[in-house]
């Protein structure tokens, strides 16, 4: 907290400082929609924006799944089921699939940045990512966004990685005071890709859709819906 690097009310600070540019991004969306040029700057700062938003307000595991989405991948986040898995993440030979989560209002910001930004930076390229640098190709280290989106509209210096420690923080704190269950956190940290659970792909899989609907309950009861 001292350096910054901890939000000192916890995830829900961090929600608070994103929404107040909600208005801002809005703006920018409704305009680029109806085919007004907008900067390259207030592209970036949606792209960042958005990719914050699915980091901050859903449960969500390392960050080079996020990184690796598709167009399609996208568009499943942003039907019903507002999940998708992935195998393209760090740990992968030990959990196989990694869940990625969305919720509603995170799968309208997407499905807003797919329509009226990605095709602003997509340009003449091909890439079928579905996060764009300012290139028009995927993002080395999506990360990268929600550090500098923080570093831009607040004090503080916001990780991916710090985010996936603040909710486990936070989830194992709930267990003391009796809000949360052992089986909830440790849904949290399979989520995160911190536990020693090993099996077969197919298990993994599954495990990884139903531990990150439950983390999802679980962001639910700790921040509100």
């Amino acid at each position: 907290m001292k350096n910054n690097q901890w939000p000192k009310k916890g995830m829900p600070e961090l929600h608070q400082i994103l929404m107040k540019h909600q208005p801002r991004v809005d703006r920018i969306c409704k305009s680029c929609a109806n085919g007004e040029v907008r900067s390259d700057a207030d592209l970036r700062f949606v792209n960042d924006w958005v990719v914050s938003i699915l980091f901050v307000i859903n449960p969500q595991g390392r960050a080079q799944a996020i990184c690796k989405l598709t167009v399609e991948d996208g568009q499943v986040l942003c039907s019903h089921s507002g999940q998708v898995t992935s195998t393209q993440f760090k740990t992968r030979a030990t959990f196989g699939s990694q869940a990625i989560n969305c919720n509603p209002m995170t799968q309208k910001y997407i499905s807003e940045y797919v329509y009226s930004i990605r095709p602003l930076l997509l340009g003449s390229t091909r890439s079928n990512a579905l996060f764009l640098n300012s290139k028009g190709l995927q993002h080395q280290d999506i990360g990268v966004c929600v550090t500098r989106i923080f570093n831009q509209i607040s004090n503080y210096h916001i990780t991916t990685t710090l985010l996936r420690s603040v909710f486990e923080t936070e989830a194992s704190e709930a267990v003391d005071n009796g809000t949360l269950t052992s089986n909830d956190v440790d849904s949290v940290f399979r989520n995160s890709g911190h536990s020693s659970t090993t099996a077969k792909a197919h298990y993994l899989k599954r495990k990884a859709e139903d531990v990150g609907r439950q983390a999802t309950s679980v962001y639910d009861k700790l921040y509100g819906a």
